[in-house]
């Protein structure tokens, strides 16, 4: 076994992207991990794809947060060190996998969790040049996210016993912004790595483009909330967020408040570059 694992979960809504996917995975420039598919709905043969290695089937009845905590404590059992991730639906270059490896080595695994740029499918920088070169403190994506699970690796070396303490509820729907709080907020870091993962906006995409419309807003009022909730036994400053969202839900019921502010993001909209930054607190 190797000490590096790329491990990716496979879903119905990401089938015709499948080709796609594989083949940036099937033309990485290393072969220094092992690789491995997880999934607990899609039934269709991976070998059509090129794909003949192991596929972990978790229960259908798993919601995607704990087929995500199942994966990663799949990973920690098995003794891998480094686990490389990427979404179904995306690709990345193909000295991407390498890459997080030199880094991992590099840095003598002091990371917890290392991160690269994310690009569009049609090559536009996603973060427009504002992906930051560290992540030291929770803070730092208390209000927003730009750490997804598609262009991230964990170091299972450094935070898997850690890791075996997070219990988020099924409820989760932004997994990677809770793993990487939980992770932040017990004391490990990160740090970017030159290299591109390329995102796909699509309808079945949950993150998407930052977007200023009545459904976006609600949605993205939802994720924040469910977020905090989850994270808010894990720090003081995440229960007061959790507070104030609530107090922004409640205010948002008038219809009135709901257009004004509406109506200000609107006016905001270029300043808004992560992932929920356009939720804005009414403090």
């Amino acid at each position: 076994m190797k000490k590096t694992v790329f491990i990716s979960f496979i879903y119905p809504q990401a089938e015709d992207f499948l080709p796609d996917f594989f083949s940036s995975l099937h033309s990485q420039d290393c072969s220094s991990f092992d690789i491995l598919m997880a999934t607990h709905d899609f039934e269709q043969p991976l070998d059509k794809y090129g794909y003949k290695g192991k596929v972990i089937k978790f229960p259908k009845e798993f919601s995607i947060c704990e087929v995500r905590m199942s994966i990663l404590h799949t990973l920690i059992e098995r003794g891998y060190e480094l686990a490389v991730f990427l979404d179904a639906d995306d690709t990345m270059e193909e000295g991407r996998v390498r890459k997080l490896i030199e880094s991992f080595e590099k840095t003598d695994g002091k990371y917890g969790f290392y991160y690269n740029d994310l690009y569009l499918m049609d090559g536009t920088d996603f973060y427009k040049g504002h992906l930051p070169e560290y992540v030291y403190v929770p803070q730092e994506i208390k209000d927003y996210n730009f750490l997804g699970m598609s262009h991230t690796a964990i170091n299972l070396k450094l935070v898997g016993s850690s890791l075996m303490n997070f219990f988020p509820t099924s409820d989760i729907i932004a997994f990677d912004w809770a793993l990487h709080t939980f992770l932040l907020l017990s004391g490990f870091q990160g740090i970017k790595v030159d290299a591109k993962t390329f995102y796909r906006i699509y309808d079945n995409n949950f993150a998407g483009l930052i977007e200023i419309s009545e459904k976006k807003i609600l949605r993205g009022i939802e994720v924040k909330a469910i977020h905090y909730r989850n994270m808010m036994k894990y720090s003081d400053s995440l229960r007061q967020r959790y507070e104030d969202i609530h107090e922004l839900q409640n205010h948002l019921k008038n219809k009135n408040n709901f257009q004004s502010y509406l109506g200000i993001l609107k006016q905001e909209y270029k300043n808004f570059i992560y992932w929920w930054e356009e939720i804005c607190l009414l403090k």
